[in-house]
């Protein structure tokens, strides 16, 4: 639980120094969420040009309609921009456990070859953009009783307006498809992160997070719905490199003091 900090006073946040810190943005666009995405990595960028330190990595797999492509966030002459460093088959099913684990392979494959940032103490973390659902299989999103008895789709979008149609929980909306916890659980096993991001609707019930408790260090999630713009990324991107180094205790502070006061300052539409 994280309460007020009232003796936080400044919220820019000193330069980082130190072993690598590699973030990994897993974002699938495959649904009504596409627009709003590609404005989170617009917002990825703007934050990286602004705050993103030497020791800082971005890496951003982005799986849209038209192409499924992993991008790097590279700074050239002081402006941060994507480049594309790996493009996948068309269509890709992205919440599936090995095609996600592939990705979290190539990002960590590009780090070792440069051998000269290579540390022990380096930091990974990943963000998790799409829809999200929390715990029961994924199956279940995608069919539900009419009261004439006829099954009909199910989709994934939540609507406050009509709590009978209430979410079963996975998370992930690649054309329709989602993935249970234990799967996710299995895609992003080739690193243990130092942290997860959920940017994503009711992904921190406890069966989610008991799941998940071998797979990171720390867990950022909403119990509730996210706003469908996401997470202010152009604020959240410095607070992620500036305080989580290893050991960092005020970290967690400066990140939802970042969140809190832009998502009351910003209202966006819901849901995601």
């Amino acid at each position: 639980m994280l309460a007020a900090w009232s003796c936080i006073k400044d919220s820019t946040p000193p330069e980082a120094t130190g072993p690598r810190h590699t973030m990994i943005m897993y974002m699938l666009g495959d649904s009504n969420l596409a627009g709003d995405l590609a404005g989170n990595v617009n917002d990825v960028i703007a934050g990286s040009t602004a705050s993103l330190p030497a020791n800082g990595r971005i890496f951003v797999f982005y799986d849209d309609y038209s192409a499924v492509t992993l991008y790097e966030v590279v700074k050239h002459r002081g402006v941060a921009e994507k480049v594309a460093v790996k493009s996948y088959d068309v269509p890709r099913n992205s919440v599936d456990p090995e095609n996600m684990a592939e990705v979290i392979r190539d990002v960590k494959a590009i780090n070792d070859s440069r051998k000269g940032e290579i540390s022990e103490d380096e930091t990974y973390g990943i963000v998790f953009s799409s829809h999200g659902t929390g715990w029961f299989p994924p199956e279940l999103n995608m069919q539900r009783p009419m009261a004439q008895g006829v099954v009909e789709p199910y989709t994934i979008e939540h609507d406050l307006r009509k709590p009978a149609d209430g979410l079963t929980r996975a998370f992930g909306d690649d054309h329709g498809q989602g993935m249970s916890i234990s799967d996710l659980v299995e895609g992003i096993s080739p690193i243990h992160f130092d942290y997860v991001l959920f940017d994503a609707c009711f992904m921190s019930s406890v069966e989610v997070l008991y799941e998940m408790r071998n797979s990171a260090d720390y867990i950022i999630a909403s119990p509730a719905e996210i706003l469908r713009s996401g997470f202010p990324f152009k604020d959240v991107v410095p607070v992620l490199f500036m305080y989580f180094p290893k050991g960092s205790s005020m970290w967690g502070a400066y990140l939802w003091i970042t969140i809190a006061t832009r998502r009351h300052t910003s209202p966006g539409p819901l849901p995601s």
